[in-house]
């Protein structure tokens, strides 16, 4: 006679989309990411961390100066080039 029970699997047991709801603690340059029973946060593009803290990378403090040839300015999440006065950015 068997007369004990075990749940199998997830039955019953509805995940809550901590992201859908707000309650994540991830950073507000973090996206969240719904994971059965959990959540993941990942650092947004131009960013780095582990998505709980998230801090912008300075792209311009490369060896190549963010692939700019003139001057890099650093925004968050991204940078931008400039040109020297006298020059026009080129779309190359």
């Amino acid at each position: 006679l068997i007369n004990t029970c075990r749940v199998m699997g997830n039955v019953g047991l509805a995940d809550v989309d901590e992201c859908a709801e707000g309650s994540d603690d991830c950073h507000i340059d973090a996206l969240c990411q719904n994971t059965p029973k959990s959540y993941n946060c990942i650092c947004k593009p131009g960013y780095k961390g582990d998505g709980k803290e998230c801090e912008d990378v300075d792209e311009c403090e490369n060896d190549y100066n963010g692939g700019c040839v003139h001057e890099c300015i650093n925004i968050p999440g991204n940078y931008r080039c400039t040109c020297y006065d006298g020059f026009m950015l080129a779309h190359d």
